[in-house]
């Protein structure tokens, strides 16, 4: 049986230091094609020089790229790290050069192409691999779009990404299905048939439904939240600790005792040091459970989300109320994660901000600053996919607004 498929054509361009990651959206582009393939009607073509363009003569290598690939793609994906690119006639690089026709594009007619732009945030594997000059063009230009009212994206590392793009694209693809829905915009690709049978390509977890992705997101969002709450509690734990060590040196007197004063303000400070390493320890360890068990559970919240769409239509079905229901513990989420977040970076503060007191102490402080800080910067950039993931299921008519952060 024929059925209509509707084309989305996304154009990725970026220098030759983000292979990984162009490789990641190829593959995220298959999965969400085998998700939506025969019911959602729509497949996503990645349009790649190195696959869309062939060997030709022009004014120069780019303009080969362009007159082959052409403007007519509904996605714009640009990623940059460490390197700008080759110089081109018309601009700095050839990825810039491609930037500058989508937005142009935009520009023009804003509904004619969304631009996302993704900055990687991570230092190379060897600093000899970064040239100044080249990473310097790359902050120039960030700069520039920024100014220019491009909003992007930063990734600390291909997983991230992933998990990014797919949301994104996933977003993109309902806009222009509602849109084609609504008979406001026609797709720019006519539909293309497809028979219900067709072949997809192998995908151990092809069979993966709805309720299971919302069960497995439900239940790693629990289990981060009890980790969490273990590390709250060591938290509470050093802070009476704290307390009670700096109450002790308030009450020392050099004039009751000159002969152990020193003696004995070295002793507290060191068993605050013992406390401040136990806690370091499990700021440590369960810092980075919490962190997996929360990308694992919003991934699966992500991969449900992008097979909803269709079913919410329903109406209030046994999995609309899935979907309320994980969308509830989304908003219960990250309101947990902001208070957790804002808690470690206050506790920061206070300790970075005592003296320095014996070597031991100096020590167990900096680490447990350091561990601290890092939960609170991957806590926060969990929270802005949290947050997206709620706003798609948003623009759905599932759920309620995250706190504002």
């Amino acid at each position: 049986m024929l059925k209509q498929l509707s084309m989305i054509d996304v154009f990725v361009a970026s220098p030759s230091d983000l292979e990984e990651e162009r490789e990641a959206l190829g593959e995220v582009v298959d999965d969400l094609n085998r998700e939506w393939a025969n019911r959602e009607g729509l497949h996503i073509r990645l349009l790649r020089w190195e696959t869309h363009a062939i060997p030709g003569i022009g004014e120069d290598a780019q303009a080969q790229i362009n007159e082959q690939i052409g403007d007519d793609y509904e996605i714009f994906v640009g990623l940059l790290w460490t390197r700008f690119g080759t110089a081109t006639q018309h601009a700095g690089s050839g990825t810039e050069e491609e930037f500058n026709r989508a937005y142009a594009r935009h520009a023009a007619d804003g509904s004619s192409v969304r631009v996302m732009v993704y900055f990687k945030d991570a230092p190379p594997e060897s600093m000899d691999a970064i040239d100044p000059e080249q990473l310097a063009k790359v902050r120039e230009f960030r700069v520039r779009i920024g100014e220019a009212g491009v909003l992007h994206w930063k990734f600390k590392d291909t997983t991230d990404f992933r998990r990014d793009v797919r949301l994104h694209l996933t977003r993109c693809a309902n806009e222009i299905r509602s849109k084609e829905r609504a008979g406001s915009q026609q797709p720019d690709t006519a539909p293309q048939p497809v028979t219900e049978d067709a072949e997809v390509a192998d995908n151990t977890d092809e069979d993966v439904g709805f309720f299971d992705l919302c069960e497995d997101s439900l239940a790693s969002i629990a289990e981060s939240c009890a980790h969490m709450q273990i590390l709250g509690e060591a938290l509470g734990t050093l802070g009476s600790c704290v307390e009670q060590t700096t109450n002790e040196m308030n009450a020392l007197s050099v004039e009751d005792a000159p002969h152990t004063y020193v003696r004995d303000q070295k002793r507290l400070s060191n068993t605050c040091a013992g406390a401040l390493e136990v806690f370091a320890r499990v700021a440590e360890a369960e810092g980075p459970l919490i962190l997996s068990l929360l990308t694992g559970g919003l991934d699966k919240s992500i991969q449900a989300v992008s097979l909803i769409s269709e079913t919410v239509d329903l109406g209030a079905g046994d999995d609309t109320l899935d979907v309320v229901e994980m969308a509830d513990e989304l908003v219960d989420l990250t309101a947990k994660m902001l208070s957790s977040a804002e808690a470690m970076r206050e506790f920061a503060s206070n300790m970075a901000g005592l003296p320095r007191l014996t070597t031991k102490f100096n020590r167990a402080r900096r680490r447990a600053v350091a561990s601290v800080n890092t939960f609170a910067d991957d806590v926060m950039s969990a929270c802005h996919r949290v947050n997206e993931c709620q706003t798609f299921l948003m623009e759905m008519g599932i759920g309620e607004a995250t706190p504002d952060h």
